[in-house]
């Protein structure tokens, strides 16, 4: 018996130790993404990311993070939703983050946000964690997009760079964008895939739940110009990104609009599984 109950002891100690590095993993990858979301920057040692789109901008290869340009406001996570790969090296996170107004300590969070960002990213856990893509922006209405386009509002071009290890999943992502019962098919079972639209809002939690929207949406898109691709380490998570153009296949007479999308891949067997997408439109012009 004495035994037995040293057994459990050292079992309970290893759970709640994994559960408290959960909690650490966790509350380093949302400070990281408050971090970005309020200036652009991150803690020091951080390997920036291969792409990041902003609010109003996006960075690919960057040799480091935007220097800050002072702190333009607060960030508070909710809603948070993190998933993590098979053999725990690598994790996805998804965050409403509700956006304060700067005043240099605490009481900033008395009042009311005055906006709140998606965001999603994916990170190697390693120490310190690695970001390897990211995507922050504000929601805004299709009207407030709309008026964005006819404005002369555009998107920055991306340039071609597929990474050895996704092309599977960038083929994928091709095959699934003009074909919304493909793109419904390619999405994971998982409960913590994470749909983000780019309306506020518009957030589906659950691959039955993402599946359902993907449906309703009916997408049919294509690409705008290039595609920026990569791996994790252990080749068992791919991200694509890419701006597209997008309408319902069932309206072809409607003006198809364009988005910022941000798709994860995870690897199940030799099948890609969408575990997480994001689409958005960025803040233009200001």
């Amino acid at each position: 018996m004495r035994f037995g109950m040293a057994c459990v002891g050292v079992l309970v100690a290893g759970a709640v130790a994994r559960a408290d590095d959960a909690k650490a993993r966790t509350a380093e990858m949302t400070n990281l993404m408050e971090s970005v979301a309020e200036d652009g920057t991150a803690s020091e040692g951080i390997k920036p990311p291969r792409l990041a789109f902003l609010v109003e901008s996006v960075l690919v290869d960057p040799e480091s993070y935007a220097e800050p340009q002072g702190a333009t406001g607060h960030m508070s996570p909710k809603k948070t939703v993190v998933a993590l790969s098979a053999d725990k090296k690598v994790a996805w996170i998804a965050s409403d983050l509700d956006e304060y107004q700067y005043c240099g300590d605490d009481s900033c969070f008395r009042d009311k946000p005055f906006g709140t960002l998606h965001a999603t990213m994916l990170v190697e856990l390693t120490t310190p964690i690695h970001p390897v893509a990211i995507h922050i922006a504000m929601p805004m209405t299709g009207k407030a997009q709309a008026k964005a386009v006819e404005l002369g509002g555009a998107m920055s071009a991306l340039p071609v760079e597929v990474e050895d290890g996704a092309t599977d999943a960038v083929e994928l992502f091709k095959q699934t964008l003009a074909d919304p019962t493909a793109m419904v098919a390619s999405v994971s079972t998982r409960k913590d895939v994470v749909l983000y639209g780019s309306s506020a809002g518009e957030r589906w939690v659950g691959g039955a739940a993402v599946k359902a929207q993907l449906k309703k949406w009916g997408l049919g898109m294509t690409l705008l110009d290039g595609v920026q691709a990569g791996v994790t380490t252990g080749g068992g998570v791919a991200w694509v990104a890419a701006n597209v153009s997008a309408r319902a296949i069932k309206r072809p007479k409607d003006k198809a609009m364009p988005y910022r999308v941000l798709f994860l891949y995870e690897k199940v067997g030799s099948a890609w599984q969408l575990v997480q997408a994001h689409f958005s439109y960025p803040v233009l012009g200001q």
